[in-house]
């Protein structure tokens, strides 16, 4: 018979060696450049770019196929903070595979929310 507490700490050693799962709602911090393209594809126009350190809200996620055929992370990302404009956009965030580095941090930012979550507004 297996414990529970064996159970959790296996499937957290799991979760700690898999890829970072991001959240829609959540913001994190940019770690490298992201460009922007208006549609989930590859063939789509850029409009705008993300640089390194500034904190993006993740809108959408979506699993694409790049021009070799491989699985890659992409989202909507939203840069809210700088301005009075957004710079929004369709953005690779992982893949394929594990030779790219992620481009946001794996941890949420204060200003998160959650889908579903009760708020009130101030």
């Amino acid at each position: 018979m297996v414990r529970l507490s064996q159970m959790l700490r296996a499937l957290s050693r799991s979760k700690a060696a898999g890829p970072p799962s991001w959240q829609v709602g959540a913001r994190y911090e940019v770690l490298r450049p992201v460009h922007l393209v208006d549609r989930p594809d590859f063939s789509a126009e850029r409009c705008g770019r993300l640089p390194p350190e500034s904190i993006a809200l993740v809108m959408a996620l979506c699993t694409i196929c790049n021009e070799d055929g491989e699985e890659v992370l992409v989202a909507y990302l939203a840069e809210t903070r700088s301005g009075t404009e957004w710079v929004c956009g369709w953005g690779q965030i992982a893949g394929p595979g594990p030779r790219d580095p992620p481009a946001l941090s794996s941890q949420r930012k204060h200003g998160s929310w959650e889908v579903g979550g009760r708020y009130r507004v101030r």
